[in-house]
């Protein structure tokens, strides 16, 4: 069957893009899809479909894409085995921390976990200023990792480099991080 597709190339997730009538047409990886069924037919009838090229953006985005989810995996390393709502008070409870430490009375948060753990509002302040300080190390050797790690996939030129870019990060982050973990 003739289908008057003028192109067909892959889209690069399963699907592929075509001109037909000279408008270009998305066809997902939809076997219910018409068009789709369509460019089957057209690969079927041996008909010549381009294949995907992935540019050097691309690779790029894709870069990126793996070095957040590295921060976030090295990020879960430290929050794993808290429930979300703990980890939402984190904040307030660093804040009243420090204020305890210096002097302050106000710590409501400190004052109910004291009390219920057995132990005065200093002893847990100085517990949670020391956690907490390692914890925004931590986010902050993440942030320093995704910046930098982005500077040079963003500078590569080469497929190559941008592989090299990305092992070069997450090998830092994780030396730079060792020190920071819980024995």
């Amino acid at each position: 069957m003739d289908h008057h597709f003028e192109s067909v190339s892959e889209d690069g997730h399963g699907g592929y893009l075509v001109v037909e009538k000279g408008r270009p047409v998305s066809v997902p990886n939809d076997p219910g899809n018409r068009h789709y069924q369509m460019v089957r037919e057209w690969i079927a009838d041996g008909k010549p479909v381009t294949p995907h090229v992935v540019s050097i953006d691309d690779l790029r985005v894709n870069a990126k894409a793996l070095i957040r989810t590295h921060g976030d995996q090295l990020g879960a390393r430290f929050t794993a085995g808290y429930p979300r709502h703990e980890i939402a008070s984190w904040p307030a409870k660093f804040a009243e921390a420090l204020a305890v430490e210096a002097g302050g009375t106000d710590a409501p948060l400190l004052a109910v976990e004291a009390q219920a753990l057995g132990t005065d509002i200093a002893t847990l302040a100085a517990k949670v200023v020391a956690k907490g300080s390692v914890f925004r190390e931590a986010a902050a050797l993440i942030a320093a990792m995704r910046q930098n790690a982005g500077a040079a996939i963003d500078a590569a030129q080469t497929e190559a480099e941008i592989d090299a870019a990305v092992a070069a990060a997450e090998a830092d982050a994780e030396t730079r991080f060792a020190p920071l973990m819980p024995a």
